[in-house]
């Protein structure tokens, strides 16, 4: 099993009040301003976990049960074929792709701030940097062990590794497809406020356009 907590919130919201406002054909003086700014809030969390991004910048705590553990093969359920690549950790469920990498599931990621682990004792440590090697050029990015390094032992439980990240577009950087989800999603919301069950919808339109960007590839398992 895995968690995903956030630790900092974005300091900005991808999609701007005016440019909302424009978008709904509203008056900049618009009463209904505050509404905007909250429904922006709540699109933009939508669209991300929706998508399994992170649209602006902001920090995670990823958790997970152990480190990759032993090679599996195959993953539970599937044909079993000879180098499936996937790894069981111990006791805890099929993640891995491989047993040197953690994949981190929020996209796309820009730095790894630490690596802590729970010993056989007990202990909470930090895992020196120079045991693995971060790789941000990957979707999702990815935690890779470094040259003749292994993973540490740990105690047997959940949440006793904790890898802290911060993931998100730069300045410019976002696809253009998201801006217009999140404007697209407030819109509908602001339109049907009020209306039972309409303000918690997501129109088919905008997970269509959210499924086209999808690569597959941004969350654990099967």
């Amino acid at each position: 099993m895995y968690g995903l907590v956030p630790l900092v919130a974005p300091a900005t919201e991808p999609v701007s009040v005016a440019d909302a406002l424009d978008w709904l054909r509203l008056d900049p003086d618009t009463p209904d301003s505050a509404t905007v700014t909250a429904l922006l809030r709540a699109a933009r969390g939508a669209v991300e976990r929706l998508a399994g991004r992170a649209l602006v910048s902001q920090q995670w705590r990823l958790t997970l049960d152990g480190f990759p553990g032993r090679q599996g093969g195959a993953r539970p359920g599937t044909p079993a074929q000879a180098g499936g690549g996937w790894t069981e950790v111990l006791g805890g469920g099929w993640f891995y792709p491989d047993a040197s990498t953690i994949r981190l599931p929020r996209a796309p990621l820009l730095s790894v701030q630490q690596v802590q682990y729970v010993d056989t004792a007990g202990g909470l440590q930090t895992l020196s940097p120079t045991v693995y090697a971060v790789d941000v050029t990957q979707d999702p990015g990815r935690l890779t062990l470094a040259q003749y390094q292994v993973w540490p032992l740990t105690r047997l439980g959940p949440a006793v590794v904790r890898v802290d990240f911060t993931a998100g577009y730069t300045a410019g950087g976002m696809p253009e497809e998201y801006l217009l989800a999140m404007k697209m999603l407030a819109a509908h919301w602001y339109e049907h406020r009020g209306e039972e069950g309409q303000t918690q919808d997501v129109p088919p339109v905008v997970l269509s356009l959210l499924r086209l960007m999808d690569n597959g590839a941004l969350e654990y398992g099967p």
